[in-house]
């Protein structure tokens, strides 16, 4: 039943692999063999393998005495010799079955009953070479039939013997693997038949296309350090678009290693100047459109005072952040739910947003705009002397001293603007109410004179006071300073230098 030829041992070659295999962790090709729980032999019998089965072809739950320590899967090239080991922690003795023979359980029932009255059961181990394997003849599976003694069975275990079966295959996992220019090597595992590639030091696609890669004896590492030579001559001199310089395109290669940051070289170099103008000024804010029906054409546009150089770029997005348009003026079709556009100015690295809420008459929306009266008229004062008018056309002024910017005679009510520079930029300092006899002021630093005297504000609270057409609240939200006049106006104020006026309609 069994078959003993002497030979090198390959158990050490094969735990050294393993360890390899487990260090390197690259390329691991998947299992590609599934033993089944169960197999017919060709005689018609079923063995049934597993940890709830005896291994006498009878599927009966018990406690495992007897267990084999049998592998159920091994590799081998063609050539190669095979050491198999088969263990048993309870048994008499045990012996091996090679393909093409099968086990008859009759024959080994009939040898397991020849032991009844010998000696107890130990630990038996039994190992096997075979040499020179070749796929046809050695491939298949092997068996390992361990012995119980009978006398012994009653109080241990329920079966007179145990069968465990190993499937060798004779395949170098390697074979047609690791092929190129980027591989040094294959090293094979032949307990389950996969493989680890073994890459060369900086093979090609190991480091981001703009990182260097550098080999460190048998390993490498990336790094953003290009290796740049310095240069003094103009043109090799570099522009972005957005406004950066570089002496050369690689130190603007190692920025975009180290920030990860896409630049354009920028064309408005010229002998070795970079012919930036930052003066792009653009009105923000927020504008609501209503009155608007599903399919009607609403115009906006982006509202640039002036433009630098390099341009300025436009995208217009909605509110699920996809991009609409590039460019300044937006014709947008109105669909059927109230909608939150964005347009978003950028250059070099200034950013400006305004944002468009367009009701729709639909009910509750998903966004709460900050005015939910009926109709609004609004009006800003932005940094370098920009105004919005009311018709929403934007206009820079020579602004100084104190303007008035809105009023209405009849009730009567003014607002007025008093100007001055910061960081050298025409701002708002401070903005003046008249509500028939009551004044109060909005200062820069989100300060509140009312009626000469400094009034505390908190983020949780709302003043009060009357005037003869009804009541007017200074609150503070989202860092802005707020004053509303029920049905007359709303005042915005950011701390710094742009306030909003917002008029209604009546």
């Amino acid at each position: 039943y069994q078959r003993r030829v002497r030979g090198p041992s390959f158990t050490t070659m094969i735990l050294l692999i393993t360890a390899a295999l487990l260090a390197l962790g690259t390329c691991e090709s998947p299992v590609p063999y599934t033993l089944p729980p169960v197999i017919e032999l060709d005689n018609g019998v079923k063995l049934y393998f597993g940890d709830d089965h005896d291994h006498n072809g009878h599927a009966e739950v018990e406690e495992r005495f007897g267990a084999i320590d049998f592998p159920e899967l091994k590799f081998a090239r063609p050539g190669d010799y095979v050491d198999m080991t088969c263990n048993s922690d309870y048994g008499y003795t045990n012996y091996f079955i090679s393909p093409p023979e099968e086990p008859d359980l009759n024959k080994i029932a009939a040898v397991a009953a020849s032991y009844n009255n010998t000696d107890k059961e130990t630990i038996v181990q039994t190992t096997i070479t075979v040499p020179d394997v070749q796929k046809g003849s050695d491939d298949g599976y092997y068996y390992c039939i361990v012995l119980h003694n009978g006398k012994d069975h009653a109080d241990h275990i329920h079966k007179p013997f145990s069968i465990a079966r190993m499937l060798l295959v004779i395949e170098d996992p390697c074979a047609g693997k690791c092929v190129g220019e980027d591989f040094v090597g294959c090293e094979p595992n032949f307990d389950d038949g996969s493989h680890v590639c073994v890459k060369r030091p900086c093979y090609a696609g190991r480091c981001k296309e703009t990182e260097r890669c550098v080999v460190d004896g048998d390993s490498d590492y990336c790094t953003c350090d290009l290796e740049c030579v310095l240069t003094t001559s103009v043109s090799d001199y570099v522009c972005t678009e957005a406004c950066e310089f570089f002496t050369s395109e690689c130190t603007m290669r190692e920025a975009i290693c180290k920030d990860g940051i896409d630049r354009i070289v920028d064309p408005t170099l010229k002998n070795g100047v970079c012919l930036f103008k930052q003066d792009t000024v653009v009105v923000e804010g927020v504008s609501y459109h209503d009155g608007y029906e599903n399919g009607d054409l609403l115009y906006l546009k982006a509202e640039i005072v002036s433009q630098g150089v390099p341009p300025a770029k436009v995208e217009w997005t909605n509110g699920q952040g996809l991009s609409l348009a590039e460019s300044s003026l937006y014709i947008h079709t109105v669909g059927e739910k109230s909608e939150v556009l964005t347009v978003t100015v950028t250059q070099c690295k200034k950013t400006w947003t305004s944002t468009h809420y367009i009701e729709i008459d639909e009910g509750p929306t998903d966004f709460e705009p900050l005015i939910t009266s009926a109709k609004w008229a609004s009006c800003s004062a932005l940094p370098g002397g920009i105004i919005s008018t009311f018709n929403t056309i934007p206009h820079r002024y020579d602004l100084a001293c104190t303007h008035v910017l809105a009023s209405d005679v009849m009730v009567p009510w003014f607002v007025y603007g008093t100007f001055d520079t910061i960081e050298g930029d025409v701002g708002l300092s401070a903005m003046t109410m008249y509500v028939g006899s009551t004044i109060f002021e909005f200062q820069r630093g989100w300060i509140v004179n009312m009626d000469g005297a400094k009034l505390p504000i908190g983020p949780d609270e709302v003043h009060v006071f009357n005037h003869r057409r009804g009541e007017c609240t200074v609150s503070i939200d989202s860092n802005h300073l707020i004053a509303r006049c029920k049905d007359i106006f709303e005042l915005y104020n950011d701390g710094i230098m742009s306030r909003l006026i917002r008029l209604h309609h009546n």
